[in-house]
């Protein structure tokens, strides 16, 4: 057999494997989920600023059924778990850094918890730095490279994450906050400030009374009405969609959360 023949024979060969690979996959991906909270049953009792501003978040009726308590039904993935334990990996990795900086700013605290009664709210926040006497709130974000380089470009955070650094500067008096992104894909890292601006302050005035309205909506047990028709963007991934589309629609109208477009 001449050596052409013989290596197309090799190509040709029908190749006996031990190891099943698509079992392999399966289960390495079950694996990776399993102990993760899957479909539970919830209750909410406070407004989460990194919820506010994103997708369903947005949506009174959400929130109302939130509140009442009801199934949430997850829709992680071993792929969509990987990126947001890389991502708190990345989160320690910075704040790590972050405690180190000390000729432009100092590290006053990490992950300060925020709770507030009216409208009630909870959440995290990655840093607090000082600088000459005055707290400067600090959000940490893991983006990737074509949501990293649109940041870079027009020098804003996201929509959603405005929201987040707003209500945090807010609930605690700071006048300047910033966004720390990092490239997923390059870990590049761009700073970008935040400022408590008269239009910024009107903003965030009118996103807290958006949640106290939606708060005593539910406190007077009010049938609030769908926010979103169930083909939009912000009911595609809510964890509540199906509760929600079964339950007869309300008649309270609030309308969803208007986030402001950088």
């Amino acid at each position: 057999m001449s050596p052409t023949n013989h290596i197309s024979a090799l190509k040709n060969r029908k190749r006996e494997t031990k190891l099943n690979h698509k079992k392999l996959m399966k289960e390495l991906k079950e694996a990776s989920l399993e102990g993760k909270q899957r479909d539970a049953f919830q209750t909410k009792y406070t407004f989460s600023p990194s919820t506010v501003g994103y997708g369903y978040g947005t949506c009174p009726r959400y929130w109302q059924f939130a509140f009442n308590g009801v199934e949430f039904k997850d829709s992680f993935t071993a792929e969509g778990m990987a990126a947001m334990e890389n991502g708190t990996a990345s989160h320690d990795r910075i704040q790590k850094a972050l405690r180190k900086v000390t000729k432009v700013a100092g590290v006053k605290e990490i992950e300060r918890e925020l709770k507030l009664s009216d409208p009630p709210i909870r959440g995290f926040i990655d840093v607090v730095m000082e600088v000459d006497g005055e707290e400067i709130i600090g959000e940490i974000k893991t983006i990737k490279s074509e949501q990293y380089d649109l940041r870079k470009m027009t020098e804003t955070p996201s929509d959603s994450h405005l929201v987040q650094i707003l209500i945090y500067m807010k609930g605690t008096g700071a006048q300047e906050g910033f966004f720390l992104y990092e490239n997923k894909n390059t870990h590049e890292i761009a700073t970008f400030p935040v400022l408590m601006t008269e239009d910024n302050q009107e903003y965030v005035d009118y996103i807290f009374d958006w949640m106290r309205e939606v708060r005593q909506a539910w406190v007077e047990k009010k049938n609030v009405k769908r926010g979103y028709t169930k083909s939009s963007y912000q009911c595609k991934y809510c964890p509540i969609f199906e509760t929600c589309q079964e339950a007869p629609d309300g008649r309270t109208k609030i309308e969803p959360l208007q986030v402001r477009k950088l």
